[in-house]
């Protein structure tokens, strides 16, 4: 091995050991401190107890009576059982019959472990590579918000694994594993509430019905226990949650405390507000949290990016709840995780603006301080809130990106698995590119097109160039409304609605190959006049003339099928008006291109595909 293979070597583990020592400081700090007082998990623990000892849950939440019982454990801290489901009791019975402190010892390793195998899920899952792999698991081991989950013991560790779960079977059209940890999450803590408008947009009825029968069972099955009474003061504590006014303290890095805190009633421990109206408190808060929720929703309607989505509910549960605290944003490495695997594929641009938005949410910042509490100077109290904002417009904005094709996604499939939903997919975004970095890649660029109708095929096609094709009149078919609605591979019916052209499209372009000239594609041939390519199925050994003459309307061919490729590869420029033909099975679509003035388009020296027509389909 070279001197410089073996610099490169040590330059490529030097981050991924800077992450191992990391970790290490983490597992010996939550080592040092696991024996200290805190909140959240005797919470957990007591309520367990007094299950396990036959006390009614009602009691829990009665606060006086709860803290008597929390004082048993830990006499010097405050603890509430409050606007939370009596099933949450459960979370801790496992770990009843143990010592308070060796359950709180063990609770906190589990979680721990739990953290680590989701990052290292996450990483493969989201294909993040090169120095991006290290940087995020160094930095989930740097990140305040676990580092505090793990000092008190509290859900969130679980509740990142759990939504980690929702998220696989969310991207990989699984309704089981997307359900099924959704309801715990639910029954339990509550948690997760903003996926459910993204599974109903998605149409996923299935996962939402397996959630809802997996909280309903534990809640019939734990009803000998915890009976009707303290569901009903559950139901009733949760519907007073609002008017509880220390939600308006900084702790609370939410879009409520936000104007409550500016514009509420004041007063200890919330400090002095901007001006007293607790009416504009409410308004703006209903206002924005509603702008939000249907940005949000408006933009999961028009766009295929799952990931994005899934990552911008996340963050938009974590601003709009008025609970958040900072614990909560445990759940928030999910979707910095999402975006790092985009930024690895972005400018420098976007990453800078990730990390800008990161590093407010995981920095360990003196928001709670009471001298950022009165006036004007509240406004730099909620870092968390700003840095949650910025993802989610990030998330947003790059989803939104993503209806026209990104040719990011189209170099590094998302998928870990081709299959023709992807294929689909990719075909649509290559076509309809319009980025001068996708011409640079990809000659043929959308600029208007039409489909009739799409089918998935029975294999990916891929472009041959310099195929011989006859071409002869004809008149392209009328426009028609367009409108998709096929499997798409994850269980969802998506719609694609263009009417820009006046062609039509019948089959997607599956697979496009680093085509040349030479005879290592099938079937070159040439016409006196016209250099042209089509798309054929793969055959390499296959050699197809074309039985035309010159001036002929349209031949037919029988497809040629052999065996596909499955990764997406890009076609260079086609010039002289070369027309491309797709075979698979028995439809045939012909795609008429033309080259306008290089002085006249933006992108200069690119071939612009502007029609599509379908002929004897």
């Amino acid at each position: 091995m070279s001197g410089v293979e073996q610099r490169r070597n040590l330059a490529s583990w030097l981050p991924w050991c800077l992450a191992v020592v990391l970790g290490l400081r983490m597992a010996v700090h939550q080592a040092r401190v696991v024996d200290q007082r805190a909140n959240g998990f005797v919470a957990y623990y007591t309520s367990a107890r007094l299950l396990t000892e036959g006390e009614d849950p009602v009691h829990f939440y009665d606060r006086p009576w709860f803290q008597r019982q929390v004082e048993r454990f830990e006499p010097t801290v405050l603890e509430v059982f409050w606007a939370t489901p009596p099933t949450m009791s459960l979370l801790a019975l496992p770990l009843s019959g143990l010592g308070y402190y060796e359950a709180r010892a063990l609770w906190v390793g589990v979680s721990f472990l739990i953290v680590i195998a989701t990052t290292a899920w996450l990483l493969p899952a989201l294909r993040v590579s090169g120095l991006w792999a290290p940087a995020f698991v160094g930095f989930t081991f740097l990140y305040r918000p676990l580092a505090s989950t793990l000092e008190h013991g509290q859900f969130y560790p679980l509740g990142l694994a759990l939504l980690a779960v929702v998220f696989h079977g969310y991207r990989t059209g699984r309704d089981l594993p997307a359900g099924i940890p959704l309801g715990f999450m639910l029954i339990t803590k509550n948690a997760g509430l903003l996926i459910w408008p993204l599974l109903a947009i998605r149409k996923r009825w299935r996962a939402m019905a397996w959630a809802v029968s997996l909280a309903a069972f534990t809640a019939l099955a734990s009803w000998p226990w915890i009976g009707s009474a303290a569901w009903g003061r559950y139901l009733r504590d949760a519907s007073e949650v609002t008017r509880n006014p220390l939600l308006a303290v900084t702790a609370y890095q939410t879009v409520f405390g936000f104007f409550h805190h500016l514009f509420g009633l004041g007063g200890a421990p919330i400090g002095a507000p901007l001006m007293q109206l607790p009416a504009l408190a409410t308004a703006l808060t209903w206002i924005a949290s509603g702008a939000l929720l249907i940005l949000t929703a408006l933009v999961a309607q028009r766009s295929g990016a799952r990931d994005l989505m899934f990552a911008a509910f996340v963050l938009l549960g974590l601003m709009i709840t008025p609970v958040t605290g900072d614990s909560h944003f445990t759940l928030a490495l999910l979707s910095i995780a999402v975006l790092v695997a985009e930024a690895q594929r972005r400018n420098t641009a976007y990453a800078l603006v990730l990390l800008a938005g990161a590093l407010l949410i995981a920095a360990d910042l003196p928001y709670r301080s009471p001298r950022l509490a009165d006036g004007p100077i509240a406004l730099l109290a909620y870092p968390k809130l700003y840095g949650t904002l910025l993802l989610w417009g990030l998330a947003l904005w790059t989803a939104h990106e993503r209806r026209l094709g990104h040719p990011a996604e189209l170099l590094e499939p998302r998928t870990e698995k081709p299959n023709r939903e992807f294929l689909l997919e990719c075909s649509w975004r290559a076509l309809r590119s319009r980025d001068r970095r996708a011409s640079a890649r990809c000659a043929p660029c959308v600029d208007e097109l039409a489909i009739d109708a799409l089918e998935l095929p029975g294999a990916p096609v891929r472009i041959v160039r310099d195929r011989p094709l006859a071409r002869g009149g004809g008149k392209a078919p009328p426009p028609r409304e367009i409108r998709e609605r096929g499997f798409n591979g994850i269980g969802e019916c998506g719609g694609i609605d263009w009417r820009h052209s006046d062609g039509a499209l019948r089959r997607p372009i599956g697979d496009v190959a680093d085509c040349s000239a030479d005879d290592r594609h099938a079937g070159r041939s040439r016409l006196e006049r016209d250099d042209a390519g089509g798309f054929v199925t793969r055959g390499h050994d296959d050699q197809v003339r074309l039985p035309i003459q010159r001036g002929d309307r349209v031949s037919r061919l029988n497809p040629v099928e052999r065996d596909v490729p499955v990764h997406l590869e890009f076609p260079r420029e086609i010039l002289n008006g070369s027309v491309e033909r797709v075979f698979s099975r028995d439809v045939e679509v012909y795609l008429r291109q033309a080259m306008d003035h290089a002085s006249k388009r933006v992108e200069q020296g690119a071939l612009v595909l502007h029609r599509v027509q379908a002929r004897d389909v």
